[in-house]
């Protein structure tokens, strides 16, 4: 399958095999425009791989680096044979995904969570950065539930829908946040998680909530150093040490553009009363 891709300003032409996870959501992301040069990210499955020509620069464990000033290889390895195989030019505007055909079962579920690294390691070059978060709009405010896993953010979503069933899913895993027009925004992937929850929305960022369970509803401030730390656990890493300052910087005006808070929460309905009153009562319009 090959599609034509417009996420938020990022063109993509996709060409995937599997459709188990992208199912009918990819869709809405459909956008073609032959004036504008599109980057490629490609997915394929081979019975053998074999790696390019040429000196190691890394190896780490199973994992190896193949790399040069135009581009870059890196290879996954279980015992003596490659399991993965991932290129992309140093511009990423080529990106590849050789699986082994050995994976098995398991093809779609890789082609899935790889193709999303890349693309994040791509969105992260045009200044857009992936937390894993749930994203959710209801009327004027939009917000994001965060945290690792275990913390209750699909339950306190699952919550808030409950009690509000108007409330819209951006994404529920990793949506894009980024600055524009000295606001900051988050939109929608095709890429969320297991259970596949996106929609091609764009919402001015109202709020983050840093999830933590506890025994009674708080909502606390917390020092930059805090929200450093929390927004780091839970960002998508890139796999280039030269997008972390990228990274660093889209973080550092998140920071200051954002309300962000801990949500000490309970596993209950009432959490999403609470919080809803909390954005209402602090919102400026």
């Amino acid at each position: 399958m090959r599609k034509s891709l417009k996420i938020a300003d990022i063109y993509l032409d996709f060409t995937y095999c599997y459709n188990d996870y992208f199912g009918d959501k990819i869709n809405a992301y459909e956008f073609f425009d032959e004036s504008i040069s599109y980057q490629k990210l490609v997915v394929k499955v081979e019975e053998e791989i074999h790696l390019p020509d040429r000196p190691i620069t890394l190896k780490h464990e199973n994992r190896i680096k193949l790399e040069n000033e135009y581009d870059t290889y890196i290879a996954v390895f279980v015992k003596d044979e490659i399991k993965y195989l991932i290129y992309y030019k140093n511009d990423f505007s080529l990106m590849e995904i050789t699986l082994n055909q050995k994976i098995g079962d398991r093809l779609a579920e890789y082609e899935y969570v790889l193709s999303g690294m890349v693309f994040f390691d791509l969105a992260v070059t045009k200044n857009y950065l992936s937390l894993h978060a749930s994203a959710i709009t209801l009327d004027n405010l939009t917000w994001l539930f965060s945290g690792p896993s275990t913390v209750g953010k699909s339950t306190q979503t699952n919550h808030f829908l409950a009690v509000y069933p108007k409330s819209e899913i951006i994404n529920e895993d990793k949506p894009l946040l980024y600055e524009k027009d000295k606001r900051f925004y988050v939109c929608g992937t095709p890429w969320s998680g297991k259970d596949v929850i996106n929609a091609n929305l764009e919402r001015p960022l109202d709020y983050v909530f840093f999830l933590r369970k506890g025994n009674y509803l708080k909502v606390s401030e917390l020092s930059v150093k805090d929200k450093i730390t929390h927004i780091f656990k839970n960002i998508h890493r890139p796999s280039e040490e030269i997008l972390l300052d990228n990274t660093a910087s889209i973080v550092d005006k998140l920071i200051s553009k954002v309300k962000i808070y801990e949500f000490e929460n309970i596993n209950n309905q009432s959490s999403a009363r609470f919080i809803k009153q909390f954005m209402e009562e602090n919102h400026e319009n």
